[in-house]
This record gives C-alpha cells, structure tokens and sequence, in this order.
C-alpha cells in the first residue's frame, strides 16, 4: 500500500510538495525510498521507536534536516504509560530515544526537529 501512495504521488507531481509522513512505521529500505524520490519530506518518528525493532534503524538514519517528533496524542503512549492516554508534553520520551538512537545530545535533536516542523509548516522560528 505504501508502494502505491508512492506510486500516485509520483504520478500526480506532488513529491515535490512539503510531505508530512506521520506515525513513520516501515522499515528502512521504505524509508530510503521515499526520501530520495520526495525532496521535501519529512518523517515522524512517534512512541513507536520503543516497539517497532525497524524504527530503531529508522530513527537513526533518517537526514537530521528531515526528521520530525511525535506523540500522536492520545494514542501510541511510550513505555511507562503504556496502555494510557497519551499526552504531548511525552514527547521528551520520544526525543529521548531517538537522540540516543542518533548519539546526537538531546538539546541538538529537539533544535533541529523545531527547526524542521517550523519549516515544514511555515511557523515563525
């Protein structure tokens, strides 16, 4: 299915659009896929980090500049609250994770995917 969405983005010249992939949940070889065929697209990395074994991989290859957070609040909690609404202020769970995945020091991680949603979605930096 991931193919095929790739196939019709393609198709319809939208991969040269700003591209929210959220929730990223593939493994790597996707991962590669779509970012060298879509030039403006970034990636979720969600809780999904601590379950997903391909994520880990994932997380630590995806291009600093297109690498987003996320919570997908209420749903998808990390580890300690699982089971449990999840809440945005988890994030620092996720970022945690990642920035170890990265051997990037937290502060670094968390400036640059700021950086990246703030491009992605034009909000003043």
């Amino acid at each position: 299915m991931v193919d095929q969405l790739l196939r019709v983005l393609s198709q319809l010249g939208l991969c040269g659009h700003p591209i929210h992939f959220h929730c990223f949940a593939y493994p790597r070889a996707v991962v590669d896929q779509w970012l060298s065929t879509c030039p403006n697209l970034y990636i979720g990395i969600s809780a999904m980090v601590f379950s997903v074994p391909e994520l880990s991989s994932v997380a630590s290859v995806v291009p600093a500049n297109r690498l987003l957070l996320e919570t997908d609040s209420p749903f998808l909690s990390p580890p300690g609250v699982r089971f449990q609404r999840n809440h945005p202020w988890l994030l620092e769970r996720v970022a945690t994770r990642v920035a170890q995945l990265r051997n990037v020091p937290l502060n670094i991680l968390v400036g640059r995917c700021n950086a990246n949603a703030c491009n992605l979605y034009r909000f003043p930096a």
